[in-house]
């Protein structure tokens, strides 16, 4: 696959572990920079019927934090809806999106597609997941 300048994806990426890290780098592989959409709370309640363990403000500080010792650039773009169509509608440029194979109808989808971009599925950590964190605790 070419190396696009900037790659996308979307998250929630609660209680960050190295199953996003994973994600993150994998993405990275196929683009200089990753922009990322992070739901929001309320967003992440409406998809998941749960609110998430660190508020907003929390996980954009650790993947900023995560990225600045990585030497990443990275952009965080806050997403108020369950379904960040409305965001990608108005993005100019190609891009590619990833995510983990473990979602593959997701909100968004039929916008990236409409727009072209491709979308690149990344191999989802089994050993494991916010949600078994979680439990765990």
């Amino acid at each position: 696959m070419k190396k696009n300048k900037i790659g996308i994806t979307v998250g929630c990426f609660d209680i960050f572990h190295f199953g996003h890290e994973n994600l993150l780098l994998g993405a990275l592989k196929f683009c200089d920079s990753l922009t990322v959409i992070l739901h929001d709370d309320l967003s992440i309640f409406q998809n998941k019927k749960h609110f998430p363990l660190q508020n907003f403000e929390q996980r954009a500080k650790n993947l900023r934090e995560w990225a600045f010792l990585k030497g990443i650039v990275l952009t965080i773009i806050k997403v108020e809806k369950a379904d960040p169509s409305y965001l990608i509608k108005k993005m100019k440029g190609n891009y590619s999106y990833f995510r983990g194979d473990d979602w593959v109808s997701f909100p968004g989808k039929n916008e990236i597609k409409k727009k072209g971009w491709k979308i690149v599925y990344l191999p989802y950590t089994k050993e494991i997941s916010s949600t078994k964190l979680k439990e765990n605790l």
